[in-house]
């Protein structure tokens, strides 16, 4: 069964953060008008192909591309970064390896969700079979995460939350939504169109998120 909290942490790219929590990409924060990103990030050395509206570029000593995600009223709501570079199983896992170790080593981010993939793992085996996410989350460091006990969470399953009282549950989907509101970079490893994988990475201000409602 799968960790309770690979499905309630999907809410961080879906709800509301405040303006002092919004997180940055190369200094830059996510927010703003759409075309200021995409003209500071070609000051930056990204080149531009309006035609297919994506950035392309060196970030982290890898090449990627770059999409600029914006709402109704062209306000970024999230920067979505793709290798270039595709692997096999086993480069990718490194890869993957290597890019949580970086996260962990800089004092910008909190860590809340992901772990170093062991050897023995068998990735393919995980995602096409068992289910599997490899993903890992982080909150800016600013953020008090004191309270929020993910040790706790990340060890809920299905079955243990239906074994809770009302109190408990209605406890923890308060610690969730909380966290919903928090602005946030997470990536995951994800499977490329032509067979093989890259990591694909997010930089994400649920503030202007339009699946907030936008609409309604």
């Amino acid at each position: 069964m799968k960790k309770f909290l690979f499905l309630v942490l999907f809410a961080l790219t879906v709800s509301f953060a405040s303006a002092q929590d919004v997180v940055k990409f190369l200094g830059i924060p996510v927010d703003g008008p759409k075309s200021e990103m995409i003209k500071k990030l070609q000051e930056k050395g990204f080149k531009y192909d309006s035609e297919n509206d994506l950035l392309y570029g060196m970030f982290n000593g890898e090449d990627l591309s770059l999409r600029v995600y914006a709402n109704r009223d062209g306000k970024v709501w999230q920067i979505t970064l793709l290798d270039t570079k595709v692997r096999d199983k086993d480069d990718i896992k490194t890869r993957f390896n290597m890019l949580l170790w970086q996260f962990l080593g800089t004092n910008k981010y909190v860590k809340i969700m992901g772990d170093i993939i062991p050897d023995s793992e068998d990735i393919e085996k995980g995602i096409l079979i068992d289910g599997k996410k490899y993903q890992a989350h982080f909150l800016p460091s600013g953020i008090d995460v004191s309270d929020f006990e993910f040790e706790k969470l990340k060890d809920l399953t299905e079955e243990k939350i239906q074994e809770l009282t009302v109190e408990e549950q209605l406890l923890i989907m308060e610690k969730v939504l909380r966290l919903a509101k928090l602005s946030c970079v997470w990536f995951q490893i994800g499977d490329s169109s032509g067979g093989g994988y890259i990591i694909c990475m997010y930089y994400t201000n649920p503030n202007n998120d339009p699946r907030n409602g936008e609409d309604l």
